[in-house]
């Protein structure tokens, strides 16, 4: 079954289905019970919620083993960087307040966004780079 990106988001927006998808993401392989014991979750609530993630093509499981697959591994990846983006929600803000102003020159622009912003990729993106 192909997933559409609205299926996509709607697991990555349930809150037990991104712990289900960080804990594979972060352990690797990871064995059914295993799984099932670290979340605490019924067994009705694990099968349902891993059957999402497996339904929308992010996880894999073969012989009681879930893994990510390559399309979860590129989704779990774009995950972190909305997390990283709300690390830095009010740095962001900040460097769009100093920006609103006219008066600001390109190399300073440049340098207050090196000094502010810790992400590496966020600096990329506001500086006109790839990321």
């Amino acid at each position: 079954m192909q997933a559409d990106r609205l299926s996509i988001l709607r697991v990555l927006a349930d809150k037990h289905c991104l712990k289900i998808l960080t804990i594979i993401a972060n352990d690797g392989n990871v064995d059914s019970h295993a799984l099932q014991s670290t979340i605490g979750f019924s067994k009705k609530q694990h099968y349902s919620r891993t059957q999402h993630l497996i339904g929308c093509g992010l996880v894999k499981r073969k012989h009681g083993i879930f893994s990510l697959t390559s399309f979860g591994k590129v989704i779990y990846r774009s995950k972190l960087k909305i997390d990283a983006a709300f690390k830095e929600y009010y740095t962001l803000k900040a460097v769009d307040s100093i920006l609103a102003t006219k008066d600001i020159t390109e190399r300073n622009r440049k340098e207050l966004i090196n000094n502010i912003v810790i992400d590496n990729g966020i600096k990329m993106v506001l500086l006109g780079g790839q990321s």
